[in-house]
């Protein structure tokens, strides 16, 4: 079982306000430490890929102002050395995370919290296409959307 750390989700490696610190520990390691029980498999942050400061995703040509910013609650990428089905289910079963998108061939997840309509917005994203989801947590017992959409 891995053990989540602040600095595994700084994509810099560099000291952070604490603001953005408090909110890496409230709204991805505590939710993701709780997966992690139920996870068959260590979960870790894909490349250090949480927080970005704005300078970084700057000099990316990215948004500076995007969910990795932590303008609010933030954005993780999540990856496994389990299966990435299992985890997709357990982070949807187990957070609260509104907008999550599953890379395929990149093996992560991205999380995030992003407004939405009530509904958990989930995304696929593969070289073949890109697909979306978005279903009530409430019926989550019922759903066959992930199986029948072969993610």
């Amino acid at each position: 079982m891995c053990k989540l750390k602040i600095s595994d989700l700084i994509i810099s490696g560099k000291n952070v306000p604490i603001e953005i610190a408090d909110k890496i520990l409230e709204y991805h390691i505590k939710p993701m430490e709780h997966v992690q029980k139920y996870h068959e498999g260590d979960i870790t942050c894909s490349q250090r890929s949480g927080y970005r400061p704005p300078i970084y995703e700057k000099k990316k040509g990215r948004s500076t102002t995007g969910q990795h910013c932590f303008i609010e609650k933030g954005a993780t990428d999540w990856t496994t050395n389990g299966d990435l089905n299992d985890l997709l289910d357990m982070i949807i079963e187990n957070t609260d995370y509104t907008r999550l998108t599953i890379y395929i061939e990149s093996n992560f997840i991205h999380s995030d919290y992003k407004k939405t309509d009530g509904y958990v917005h989930l995304y696929k994203y593969s070289a073949e296409q890109r697909d979306w989801i978005k279903y009530d947590k409430q019926r989550l017992k019922q759903r066959t959307l992930i199986d029948s959409k072969g993610l």
